[in-house]
């Protein structure tokens, strides 16, 4: 598991990255799904099928998959970084997983006033309701379509289903190549533009604070930590200038970060600043462990919580995250 899906502080537990399918896919019955098939291509609105000549063929490292060009009714499963690439590419969302309820993450505010918002699909997808969506593409992370969290089989049965990379170390590089392979270069390049523009001005601003000071991001809770040291966000802090003595952008994404139990977390003496996931939840039996209350930068003040929603993502997320990490940066003023 890495820090990407660790519990926010907000009530929804993300899917564990290493899930069987059968270990949490329970579904609904074949009769229950049938019905509902019925019950939607009896409506007048019936979502077109695609041609052949308006389907891409997309292959991206371990996915292989068949797709519309141009889909006009695009569902999201997960509501982060899957919805993060779907706006990002200009797709038409119709209706998205939300990460904490009725609401959507900070990235996508004002981006899905049309779209229906959509309770929890995990651990069990309610095929029924996309069923009654009839969209035309499906989109899901591809550690998602690894560890068969909503039943691929099944939604491969609704529409076709685009599992992609969303939330590693190299978010940039991932999200260039498969907009590529979708012909949908141009929208990402106008998304990425507005990052790059972002960071300068945050750098601009920020920049000489942070000169000579240390950060980690961390993932906390009164037992234990986890250092991020090859992630979505660590390599976000790090366009923005930050130092990260424990960034190491070279690890694969299972080894993304460093578990410190409470004995040992003075190995963080030397860091200036602190970006902690999960610290509302765990201020409180944090206050009474001396390991954590010696911290320099816990004594100066120099704590920072990290929504749990920004810890994955692309191109969206990451304009977000760089106003978080620069507004936590002014503590070192």
């Amino acid at each position: 598991m890495t820090p990407a899906l660790l519990a926010p502080s907000r009530p929804r537990v993300a899917p564990p990255e290493d899930a069987t399918r059968r270990e949490f896919i329970t579904g609904v019955g074949a009769a229950a799904l049938a019905a509902a098939f019925l019950a939607a291509c009896g409506g007048e609105d019936e979502a077109p099928s695609p041609t052949p000549d308006s389907m891409i063929d997309f292959t991206y490292e371990d996915i292989t998959t068949r797709v519309p060009r141009n889909p006009k009714r695009v569902v999201v499963m997960e509501g982060r970084g899957d919805l993060d690439f779907a706006l990002s590419v200009g797709y038409p969302v119709i209706a998205a997983g939300t990460w904490t309820p009725d609401e959507v993450g900070p990235p996508f505010v004002g981006r899905l006033d049309d779209a229906e918002l959509l309770p929890a699909m995990y651990p069990e997808a309610d095929y029924e309701t996309l069923v009654r969506l009839q969209p035309d593409l499906i989109v899901q992370r591809a550690n998602a379509f690894r560890g068969d969290f909503y039943g691929n089989e099944r939604l491969a049965e609704i529409a076709p289903v685009l599992s992609v990379e969303c939330n590693r170390a190299d978010w940039r590089t991932d999200l260039e190549a498969q907009a590529r392979l979708l012909d949908r270069d141009q929208a990402v390049a106008e998304q990425l533009a507005t990052y790059d523009a972002a960071v300068a001005a945050a750098k601009e601003e920020v920049g000489g604070i942070l000169a000579g000071h240390t950060v980690a991001l961390i993932t906390i809770s009164p037992e234990s930590a986890l250092v991020w040291t090859s992630d979505f966000a660590t390599e976000v802090a790090h366009d923005l200038g930050m130092e990260l003595p424990f960034r190491n952008s070279g690890q694969e994404e299972t080894n993304s970060y460093l578990e410190l139990s409470a004995e040992h977390w003075d190995q963080l003496d030397g860091i200036d600043l602190i970006f902690a996931q999960g610290l509302e939840d765990s201020r409180d039996g944090l206050g009474s462990i001396g390991t954590w209350t010696r911290l320099p930068a816990v004594a100066a003040g120099r704590v920072v919580n990290f929504p749990g929603e920004l810890n994955n993502g692309m191109a969206l997320t990451a304009t977000t995250l760089v106003d978080v990490l620069a507004e936590g940066a002014r503590l070192l003023a």
